[in-house]
């Protein structure tokens, strides 16, 4: 009877083990960069968004800058040959910088490509793409345009905004996909509360003093 009892516990443990590295998934919520057009020697900052659900994500992780018509290898943004990641399901973030070199790009349309790989179960999508388009010296272009980012998305509670040129913000709000507006701030602001929004997508409206308007997209979870 023990050595009976035995066994089954010996089942029991392998089946919790099997299923709990089998419900392990890995998922890309989104990437984020600012800004988004970028010159010789500026800072690009990028946010990788993810979550874990099950047991611990165990794998690589390559973030990669690709510029496809270029002859030069392919620049490693960052490099993990192996990482692991734990989580609750809920989003979390990864934080990093690059210093941009025209050298290694083209003009134009140049591509950040998020790959990991994983030891011990699903990774859902297999990549993420951002896309960031290097200025080249000479081209005449409107130096003053203003670039929005939003983060993160989806979002629970406080929306965050970078803005390239927020002395340029006269009024900044929220509608939902059927028009209405929720709500108005008539000033410059880097973040507010969307905890009393329902689920759904909705719109960020950003109006400058010169009457441009910029228009991001967010979900609220």
């Amino acid at each position: 009877m023990k050595k009976l009892f035995l066994i089954l516990n010996f089942f029991i443990a392998f089946f919790l083990f099997e299923n709990s590295t089998k419900a392990q998934i890995f998922s890309l919520d989104s990437i984020t960069g600012f800004p988004d057009t970028v010159q010789n020697g500026q800072i690009l900052s990028l946010n990788l968004y993810y979550r874990v659900t099950g047991a611990p994500f165990v794998g690589e992780l390559a973030i990669l800058l690709n510029s496809e018509n270029h002859d030069s290898i392919v620049d490693t943004l960052l490099y993990f040959p192996t990482i692991t990641l734990s989580g609750n399901g809920a989003i979390d973030s990864l934080p990093f910088s690059y210093t941009v070199d025209a050298a290694e790009l083209d003009g134009g349309d140049n591509i950040v490509v998020v790959w990991p790989a994983s030891a011990n179960g699903s990774v859902n999508p297999d990549s993420l793409l951002f896309h960031t388009i290097l200025k080249n010296v000479g081209i005449s272009e409107n130096e003053n345009r203003q670039v929005v980012e939003i983060y993160p998305s989806p979002v629970y509670d406080i929306l965050r905004l970078l803005m390239s040129h927020p002395e340029k913000v006269e009024q900044v709000r929220i509608y939902d996909v059927l028009g209405n507006e929720l709500m108005n701030f008539n000033r410059m602001v880097d973040r507010f509360n969307v905890e009393s929004l329902s689920s759904g997508v909705y719109f960020v409206i950003v109006r400058n003093k010169d009457q441009s308007i910029v228009v991001k997209k967010f979900f609220r979870e």
